[in-house]
């Protein structure tokens, strides 16, 4: 009867503490009645300017959810939370953290996005087990050297931020597979970045680079790579070595050309190099067998190579903006097409195979030199939208036009 009662009361103990543990508290002033018992505390938009020292007590907490309030700084006492797991702070107004902050060494979840911090303590190196670190849409210069001690990380967000450089260090992080940089002021990257060997995204959009990093070759594991709105000229014809590549952006640079190398990305799905100089497409592309999406729009292209056919997984091709006068007949072995944009070229005819693309959905056509419109629009089964606007057409062809036998919606 005795074991009977014993395990009753051992059952009971564990249960009331697995739902202690479940339970999210609400209100500080609750929590610190039951200061033994608050494992989760939630105080995110309750317009909090500051915290009280006696957050401290709360040491067995493991969640603190504090974003959307008005806190400007943290109590030297944040650092008594000890068993926290996850940090969030969130839209505040934090300028500055307590060096105390080091003392969260079990933290493996850091959120400190849209503050305005412009500087980081020493003590954030101390932070071994965090995997996590959030500090997008801040005021940030720099980042210390001991950044390069978070041996566990896996997570750096960092756009938005007004970084110049990044330290040498940054190479010692092992572990990383996401690194976001867009929105600063870099001019360039260390080298020691290619040694960041589980990198699998990278996004530098909106720097100031001028050189394509050279150490970014080494990261074979790269699979999502955002370059655009910066001022490269080149793109490096070893480029092929990104292997594992799947999402390539690099709109809005100073590219004149596309290496022809571009075809050994033989898991490319995505790429997208518009609003440069280019003036041709090497015929090597069509040798990316895996795209889905091509975008060069806004160049100063003139023809398209046939090769093009070989892109039978395409579903969204973008020309628009260049100075093509034809289009390849051999289009239509692009069986996936659903999107088409040729606008603002300098079309005078298209293909009559284009009637084959039966998956096609949108066709844009707009500002081009058309006098007529040869294309069976009945064949295109799945065709929505057609635009047609700004070309050579008069009035009794307009009027032909829309009396096309279409399901789809003609803009004229």
């Amino acid at each position: 009867m005795k074991k009977i009662l014993l395990l009753f009361i051992l059952f009971f103990g564990v249960h009331s503490l697995i739902a202690q543990k479940g339970k999210i508290y609400y209100s500080l002033k609750k929590a610190l009645k039951n200061a033994d018992k608050v494992y989760e505390l939630d105080l995110s938009n309750q317009n909090l300017t500051s915290l009280p020292t006696t957050i401290g007590n709360l040491t067995h907490l493991r969640r603190l959810k504090l974003k959307g309030n008005k806190l400007t700084m943290l109590p030297n006492e944040i650092g008594q939370l000890e068993n926290l797991r996850t940090l969030n702070l969130k839209e505040n107004k934090l300028t500055l953290l307590p060096n105390e902050i080091g003392q969260l060494i079990n933290l493996k979840i850091l959120n400190l996005r849209a503050n305005k911090l412009i500087t980081l303590p020493d003590e954030i190196g101390q932070l071994k087990k965090l995997n996590a670190l959030y500090l997008n849409e801040n005021e940030l210069t720099r980042l210390p050297i001991e950044i390069g001690l978070l041996i566990n990380l896996k997570n750096l967000h960092l756009k938005h931020n007004n970084l110049i450089s990044l330290p040498p260090e940054i190479g010692l992080l092992k572990q990383l597979k996401v690194l976001e940089l867009n929105n600063n002021n870099l001019i360039e990257l260390p080298v020691e970045i290619e040694q960041l060997a589980n990198l699998e995204l990278l996004f530098l959009e909106k720097n100031k680079l001028s050189i394509f990093p050279k150490g970014i070759l080494a990261l074979t594991k790269l699979n999502n790579f955002n370059l655009n709105d910066n001022k490269l000229k080149n793109i490096p014809k070893e480029i092929g070595i990104l292997s594992n590549l799947k999402w390539f952006s690099i709109n809005n640079n100073e590219l004149t050309s596309i290496p022809k190398e571009i075809e050994k990305l033989t898991k490319l799905s995505f790429f997208s190099i518009n609003e440069n100089q280019i003036t041709n497409i090497p015929n090597e592309i069509g040798n990316i067998s895996s795209l889905t999406g091509l975008h060069i729009k806004k160049n100063q292209l003139k023809t398209v190579p046939k090769t093009i056919d070989l892109l039978i997984k395409l579903k969204s091709l973008s020309l628009n903006g260049n100075q093509l006068t034809s289009i390849p007949k051999e289009i239509d072995k692009l069986i996936n097409l659903r999107h088409l944009n040729i606008n603002n070229n300098k079309l005078q005819y298209l293909p009559l195979s284009i009637e084959k693309l039966t998956k096609l959905e949108r066709l844009y056509v707009e500002e081009n030199e058309l006098t007529n419109f040869s294309l069976d629009i009945s064949k295109l089964i799945s065709l929505e939208k057609l635009t047609l606007k700004g070309n050579k057409f008069s009035e009794a062809e307009k009027k032909r036009i829309k009396k096309l036998n279409s399901k789809a919606k003609i803009n004229l």
